[in-house]
């Protein structure tokens, strides 16, 4: 088995570049459908996805509760108890997807309710349907994916789902160039979905042979137990989860239209695509936290979380002030004038980026040392105070898109900013969450306070083009990075990442 520092390493390379690639053909695709479809079409295509998050409700949690229940199996090498959980898994999530493709018939039907009068497409729902086809499908054969994740090969998966999602966005974009189809569009995504699951189900059964997937052993009553906690607790984690990602779109969509969400979805696409970067590295090295969560002291799971949120407060601010350097400027190239938005609505946008990604650090270790049940009423919280500050604030003021972001905002301040590190320490370590608390104020506040200044400070900068805009990215890049190191080299973590960055980069051991 490999040790966590190598594993950690492999799975972070492997995410960090997948994810990069994914992002450039998904770019490329955007700058196609921009060109090739309306404003209207490219709204829609938003509000599906916010409608799928919603439905994927029906989920449940269920894979986080199993992966988590893998860690230890997979550490003893109990393989018994490994194809036990998985058929369990495998069956669950067989009536997932069937409950997902009813619900979807049915939201389907209310559809014209989240459209604004009037700004709607020919066949939206049939539209509409198919995404929900395409999004069912990925249910299937999931606990295949799980086990990669939990047995510290992330990897494994991530170059599957960006393989076949690469050559998904090229055939797409060959479709939206000559036939400017949409249907034909979601089609692919239907077929690209299919291609993906059966590829990495072929890839468990040749790796892991000795699994049945259809056990007839049953799964001890403790950890029958301790799944059925997780489960309900990730029941409110995924409520939180839906309002807060699932709810931006229906609201921009229901109160300003479609033209507007398509303007908005550009930007969205780049944030999104930039929180998936580091998500997908976090989710890529979950397992290894979960494995350390159970064969590791609970001093060695601490220096691994403060390396941990140390890495994502840099990642965080570089990407966050790298993207309000050049945003502007890029959706002005690309996609045209008529679809950039107020400055202040892009500081918005880059503030809430950056805080959503710090989150990242306390979520993954929430989820490798099974914090779901104790997570339940935060998530619940959270969503009440996201849903009621935004649609109070885009229906009583002018703020318009503002309103939805800042509502993003305030909820993360109120609920998250302290409550998750808190959850970790008090449930996970069993100790004080003051000291996590003092560094993650630090570095929201430093991470507001250089955003804030650049925000200031661009009035004064002129447009760019593809070259200075390049430049200018690079030295934001490396600017940010800079100061943040130097702003917080007194941490003993700040010096160890350094270390560990040097090392890999001159090819020595990696420090474990």
């Amino acid at each position: 088995m490999m040790n966590h520092a190598t594993a950690t390493v492999e799975n972070t390379v492997v995410a960090t570049g997948t994810q990069l690639m994914t992002l450039a053909s998904q770019f490329t695709m955007q700058i196609v459908f921009v060109q090739t479809m309306s404003a209207n079409y490219l709204g829609a295509n938003g509000l599906f996805n916010n409608l799928m998050n919603i439905l994927s409700f029906a989920e449940l949690g269920i894979g986080a509760a199993i992966t988590f229940s893998l860690y230890r199996p997979l550490a003893n090498r109990d393989m018994e108890l490994v194809d036990a959980l998985l058929t369990c898994y495998r069956r669950l999530y067989g009536g997932i997807g069937f409950t997902i493709l009813l619900l979807g018939l049915l939201l389907a039907a209310g559809l014209p309710f989240f459209v604004k009068p009037g700004l709607t497409i020919p066949h939206i729902q049939f539209m509409f349907y198919l995404y929900v086809i395409g999004t069912a499908l990925s249910y299937f054969f999931s606990y295949a994916r799980s086990l990669f994740i939990a047995d510290q090969r992330a990897y494994v998966n991530n170059i599957n789902q960006v393989g076949c999602r690469f050559i998904q966005n090229i055939v797409q974009i060959v479709v939206l160039v000559v036939w400017q189809n949409y249907v034909a569009f979601l089609m692919l995504h239907i077929g690209g979905t299919l291609l993906a699951n059966l590829l990495i189900n072929w890839r468990a059964k040749q790796q892991y042979p000795m699994l049945t997937w259809r056990s007839s052993q049953r799964i001890p009553e403790t950890i029958k137990q301790k799944l059925r906690e997780n489960v309900l607790g990730n029941i409110s984690a995924k409520v939180g989860v839906i309002v807060v990602n699932g709810t931006d779109n229906l609201l921009i969509s229901k109160y300003l239209g479609l033209s507007v969400l398509g303007a908005y979805t550009n930007y969205a696409l780049i944030v999104q695509g930039l929180s998936s970067l580091v998500g997908q590295v976090m989710a890529a090295i979950v397992g290894v936290f979960g494995h350390i969560g159970v064969t590791e002291s609970v001093a060695q799971q601490q220096v691994a979380y403060y390396r941990n949120l140390c890495l994502i407060a840099l990642v965080s601010t570089v990407l966050a002030g790298g993207c309000f350097t050049v945003m502007q400027d890029f959706i002005r190239l690309v996609f045209g004038p008529a679809y950039v938005l107020a400055d202040f609505t892009v500081f918005l946008i880059v503030i809430n980026l950056g805080f959503t990604m710090l989150r990242q650090a306390n979520l993954s270790f929430a989820a490798a040392l099974g914090l779901f049940w104790t997570m339940r009423y935060k998530s619940l919280i959270e969503a009440g105070v996201n849903l009621g500050t935004s649609l109070w604030l885009i229906t009583q003021t002018d703020l318009g898109i503002n309103a939805v972001l800042l509502g993003n905002i305030i909820s993360n301040l109120v609920v998250n900013f302290w409550w998750e590190p808190w959850l970790v320490f008090k449930h996970g370590f069993q100790q004080s969450a003051k000291c996590p608390l003092i560094k993650f104020t630090a570095y929201h506040v430093a991470l507001a306070g250089l955003v804030g200044v650049h925000y200031v400070c661009h009035g004064w900068i002129p447009q760019m083009g593809w070259l200075g805009l390049i430049f200018t990215g690079m030295g934001s890049v490396v600017g940010y990075s800079i100061v943040f190191i130097l702003a917080f080299s007194c941490q003993i973590e700040t010096r160890d990442l350094c270390k560990i960055m040097w090392r890999q980069m001159t090819g020595r051991k990696y420090l474990r």
